[in-house]
């Protein structure tokens, strides 16, 4: 199994006035399926949960990381999110990044 090693710089999870981020080390699995079983996941927020899922696997012959996110909000306010996360590699280049968010 092909492992990367990530340094994952500030991921920021904005919820209206409300935000989360994680930082840190992490080894990003390499999996041939959507459904990786060996993915890096992360559940933070308090209000407002959130699951995030990475790896890397094949993307179009193209080696690429995935970086979803699951979001629910708990609360009974309507909310509106975005997400950011990058990826970089023990060099500080970065490897992967991907940012969405919600709408109205």
């Amino acid at each position: 199994m092909k492992i990367i090693l990530a340094s994952l710089f500030p991921t920021l999870l904005a919820l209206s006035i409300q935000a989360a981020s994680i930082e840190g080390d992490i080894k990003l699995a390499y999996s041939g399926s959507a459904f990786a079983e060996n993915a890096f996941k992360r559940e933070f927020g308090d209000i407002v949960k959130a699951t995030c899922k990475w790896y890397a696997g094949e993307f179009f012959g193209e080696e690429t990381v995935f970086a979803g996110i699951m979001v629910k909000n708990t609360g009974t306010k309507t909310m509106f999110c975005h997400y950011y996360v990058a990826f970089f590699d023990k060099n500080k280049k970065i490897v992967g990044a991907a940012g969405q968010g919600s709408f109205g």
